[in-house]
């Protein structure tokens, strides 16, 4: 969450790092094109050609920093599209006194068709007071499913 959080700072910044950027563009532009009306009409008057080449120039850039500033703003108000990653969460175990891991939940879900960890095992995660048996901890139930009861002892009875 915290990258997603810097990302979006990041480009933010950007997006003002540009607009700035246009701006000095811009006004660069204007002082040239003032400068060059000013020099070329031969007697210091106004040079209509380049009056309308500043205006043209002025308007794209204008359009060009409103788009800027437009898309810069809709992007503030519109909630991140990929939401943050799942925290994955990691569990150590220990089997006959050796600790091993962390395992995420596909491992121990291998684990546990493997035979290696059983109700009876110990496990702990980050957070967790002190190690407990994973048989009691309510986030690994679902590994260990419904254990149906032993099948009887002989044969089916016959209908009646």
């Amino acid at each position: 969450m915290q990258r997603s959080q810097k990302l979006q700072t990041e480009t933010n910044f950007m997006g003002a790092h540009q607009l700035n950027q246009q701006t000095d563009v811009a006004k660069t532009a204007a002082e040239s094109m003032g400068e060059m009306g000013s020099k070329g009409g031969g007697g210091g008057g106004m040079d209509p050609g380049s009056m309308m080449a500043s205006m043209a120039m002025g308007g794209a850039v204008g359009s060009q920093m409103a788009g800027a500033v437009g898309g810069m703003m809709g992007g503030m108000n519109q909630p991140n599209q990929t939401p943050p990653p799942t925290p994955q969460v990691q569990y150590n175990v220990s089997v006959n006194g050796q600790q091993s891991g962390p395992f995420g939940f596909p491992q121990l879900q291998q684990m546990v068709q493997n035979g290696q960890l059983t109700k009876e095992t110990y496990v702990w995660k980050q957070g967790m007071a002190e190690w407990s048996l994973a048989g009691s901890v309510p986030e690994l139930s679902s590994l260990f499913g419904a254990v149906p009861p032993p099948p009887p002892a002989g044969p089916p009875p016959a209908p009646q």
